[in-house]
């Protein structure tokens, strides 16, 4: 190699007069509350409805986050014991069933069944040490397919009176922090719910921001040990909030800023949108079956899918529910759709899946080589132990992994382990990023999701998708507009 084609450098730790950089830009920064229009009592209405109508000050969206305040109760509205272990499912997104952000009372962006939608995406995306500060809305992974918390703590004696493999570690965090019916203040920031909060890191000025949140079903919320009692939320007086930087800026960047805002000018925010899919009730082993989803998204970008068995009546013949140890699941009787609280609805099923593949508008497959796995046989009471002990979904965990830019580092620790994606997390990952352009149709996009599967019955699909979404805004009048919504 010539001296020319050498790239030099010098150690930063040589520029001894180097000035450094102060950050002027802002004279004010603070969170200010908006609360829900309902202010005297928020258990008695379907929907919570929040507004910033304030057309003068600068807000940061990107950084403001919706804080709830509620406590759990039995249904006649008296307190749970230390003694009783019920607390939330995991993810206290799932609070809420449907998500809505509107400009100007047009709706831009929301999400639809984040319990399972944005449980997915954190499985996927969050790093083993985003999962500590995940935990300000209660998202702790459950580790076993068991509503187990070792209630003897709570008592006083011994800690882990089982394996520690028994306990449902998960669901003891989340319960440590909800049990005794204490009221609890948890924040859920919004980029972590809305691809619009995610994407648009930059200030807002002279549009109405709103957003409506309609309230779950006790049974999505809550998980309950065997035995115990079932309950609700009770949210408190002024217990939902959209807290929201308000900033004033600098005087040195306000000619910038106006000038910005009065220049008639045309721009698109481009971000990520969710939306996610439920199929029939499968009630016998599939071949090669289809599923097809007609979206008005011209370019989706990655499609999850995973699978829960809603079998009440143990059709499926699976083993009783261990006391003990071997708790990964499924157990007999499990509902994880339509089932009472007792029941994990945070966890998936592989359901002895062999193929998987996804075609795109009818033309193209994704993988180009379809999937194929075994996972070892859920055991059976007519078969107790596996049937086959093959253990080959190393290529689908790949995938998992490099949907979540987790397969070429060692920076960052991943939240679902090899062991745990066969158990408890098996969430198929589908990349549609690169593709031709005369692949993407210039009106909606369909996909066909084909797979087969052995032996289980009584299960559900769920099929997530990532595409690309527009807002077309103009600035103008020192105030910014909203001009078109662009699937």
């Amino acid at each position: 190699m010539s001296e020319d084609e050498i790239h030099k450098l010098h150690r930063p730790m040589f520029d001894i007069v180097e000035k450094e950089y102060e950050d002027i830009s802002c004279d004010w920064n603070q969170y200010i509350p908006y609360y829900d229009t309902n202010l005297n009592n928020p258990n008695t209405v379907p929907d919570f409805r929040i507004e910033i109508n304030d057309r003068e000050s600068y807000f940061y969206p990107h950084k403001s986050y919706i804080e709830f305040a509620f406590n759990i109760v039995k249904t006649d509205g008296t307190a749970f014991t230390a003694g009783e272990a019920i607390t939330l499912q995991n993810n206290a997104a799932s609070l809420i069933k449907r998500y809505e952000f509107m400009l100007d009372d047009v709706i831009v962006d929301y999400v639809d069944n984040p319990d399972i939608s944005l449980t997915v995406r954190n499985l996927v995306y969050m790093s083993n040490d985003h999962l500590k500060t995940a935990s300000q809305f209660l998202f702790y992974p459950d580790t076993v397919d068991n509503p187990i918390v070792d209630i003897n703590q709570a008592n006083g004696t011994s800690l882990y009176t089982g394996a520690i493999e028994a306990v449902n570690q998960g669901m003891r965090k989340r319960w440590l922090t909800t049990y005794n019916s204490t009221i609890v203040t948890i924040q859920l920031p919004l980029k972590n719910v809305f691809g619009l909060f995610q994407s648009y890191d930059k200030v807002t000025k002279g549009i109405k921001m709103s957003m409506r949140l309609t309230k779950n079903d006790y049974s999505n919320m809550l998980l309950a040990a065997t035995g115990v009692a079932a309950g609700q939320i009770t949210f408190a007086k002024n217990g939902i909030k959209w807290w929201m930087p308000r900033i004033k800026p600098n005087p040195s960047i306000m000619p910038m800023l106006t000038s910005k805002l009065s220049s008639q000018a045309n721009y698109m925010i481009p971000f990520i949108d969710l939306q996610v899919y439920r199929s029939p009730l499968y009630t016998a082993p599939q071949t090669n079956q289809i599923y097809q989803i007609r979206t008005k998204r011209k370019r989706p970008l990655k499609v999850f899918v995973c699978f829960q068995i809603d079998d009440p009546t143990n059709a499926n013949n699976f083993v009783a529910l261990p006391g003990t140890n071997n708790n990964i699941g499924p157990f007999e009787n499990t509902a994880r759709i339509s089932g009472a609280q007792t029941q994990n609805k945070r966890l998936f099923d592989h359901v002895n899946l062999q193929k998987l593949r996804v075609v795109l508008n009818g033309t193209t497959q994704y993988p180009e080589q379809e999937y194929n796995m075994a996972f070892p046989t859920i055991p059976t009471n007519a078969v107790p132990a596996p049937t086959s002990l093959v253990a080959d979904y190393g290529r689908v965990y790949s995938e998992f992994l490099r949907c979540g830019l987790r397969d070429h580092g060692i920076d960052d620790g991943v939240t679902v382990s090899h062991d745990m994606f066969k158990s408890l997390y098996p969430i198929f990952c589908i990349d549609l990023s690169e593709k031709p352009e005369y692949f993407v149709n210039p009106e909606s996009s369909l996909i066909e999701v084909y797979w087969t599967n052995q032996t289980v019955i009584n299960y559900y699909m769920w099929v997530i998708i990532e595409s690309e979404k527009q807002l077309e805004m103009s600035s103008n009048e020192n105030q910014m507009k909203l001009l078109n919504v662009i699937n």
